[in-house]
């Protein structure tokens, strides 16, 4: 479920290893993130300078959707296993690796609801700009420890 990569993060030189956090499709399915929270539950994290030195590291992915034609926040067992996901271990944000572009699926997949537009011959969609209200408003909703 989760390893390091060696590397550095589009074009950024970095000092210490990416953390993957790769969820499979039957996992997704299952919505069972536990491998992930036998890791990563607060009890287990560390204090002071190793925590911090975890913060921007982790790299979520999804596997097993490459042959979906769909974005993968588009995707509903993605966007239900993100949201429990969110709802389980709210730090998420504070770990991820800022410089990749599977962020922003996560962080879509959290929203209550999102309008997106496919343009014919572009990659990618656009999202509406009522999305930045709808993140505030799930993440007061979202249960602190």
């Amino acid at each position: 479920m989760s390893r390091r990569v060696a590397g550095s993060s589009k074009g950024s030189t970095m000092k210490a290893d990416l953390i993957l956090c790769q969820f499979s499709r039957l996992k997704i399915e299952q919505g069972d993130f536990n491998d992930f929270l036998d890791h990563f539950d607060l009890s287990r994290l560390p204090a002071g300078q190793p925590l911090k030195e975890m913060m921007g590291r982790m790299l979520f992915c999804i596997e097993g959707y490459d042959a979906d034609p769909r974005e993968i926040y588009l995707i509903p067992e993605v966007r239900c296993f993100y949201r429990a996901l969110h709802r389980a271990w709210p730090y998420w944000l504070f770990f991820c690796d800022l410089n990749e572009d599977g962020l922003n699926s996560m962080v879509i997949c959290c929203l209550n609801s999102f309008a997106s537009l496919k343009v014919d011959g572009k990659t990618g969609c656009g999202g509406s700009n009522t999305t930045r209200s709808n993140w505030c408003d799930s993440s007061r909703r979202t249960s602190r420890p």
